[in-house]
């Protein structure tokens, strides 16, 4: 049986399986009822797939709606992170709606939830491809108690050496010297 998913080692039937809830249409509807206003099924990346619009399609439009400040794609970007399914393109998905939320207006709820879900992903040493993308986002919705764990976290001598953690620092450090790149500080730029 081939494995999909990386790490995760999921079946190819697992790893294509969508949960309902982010199937297109769902999505579609999740999104009108929320009062959306972007248009995440009309826009020209929704290509067609079979007839239908691409799954792939609605979740970047998704990232896209954020990043114009609509309220509806926000708390849907916010959910996809949070409940990080591992299906097929999820992943990227999930990349692209950090990046839109960055300069979106999140509430104090979304901001907390995702604070404690990237927590959470540190303590267990979860390391998901998409971190970078959150280590971008995490500073803008971070707790002072989140910081201050996450600081401990990665201050462990085999953390601390390792690029990974000087990736956390550098993105959560109170300290402006540090949340400079190492190249930067090593060649006294920034």
């Amino acid at each position: 049986m081939s494995m999909c998913g990386g790490k995760h080692g999921l079946s190819f039937e697992a790893y294509h399986a969508l949960p309902e809830k982010w199937r297109t249409e769902a999505v579609i509807a999740a999104h009108r009822d929320l009062g959306g206003t972007f248009d995440i099924a009309g826009t020209p990346r929704a290509a067609l797939e079979r007839g239908a619009t691409s799954f792939r399609a609605i979740w970047y439009n998704l990232a896209d709606g954020a990043r114009a400040g609509d309220r509806a794609c926000i708390a849907l970007a916010v959910d996809f992170i949070v409940e990080r399914h591992i299906v097929s393109y999820s992943g990227y998905a999930r990349t692209r709606m950090a990046h839109a939320l960055r300069g979106a207006t999140l509430s104090a709820h979304q901001r907390e939830r995702l604070s404690n879900h990237f927590l959470s992903l540190l303590e267990r040493g979860d390391k998901t491809p998409e971190f970078s993308a959150y280590l971008k986002l995490w500073p803008h919705v971070i707790t002072p108690e989140h910081r201050r764990r996450a600081l401990e976290i990665v201050s462990s001598p085999e953390i601390a050496a390792s690029s990974f953690g000087r990736m956390v620092v550098a993105a959560l450090s109170p300290d402006p010297a540090n949340r400079r790149s190492p190249h930067e500080r090593a060649h006294g730029l920034g």
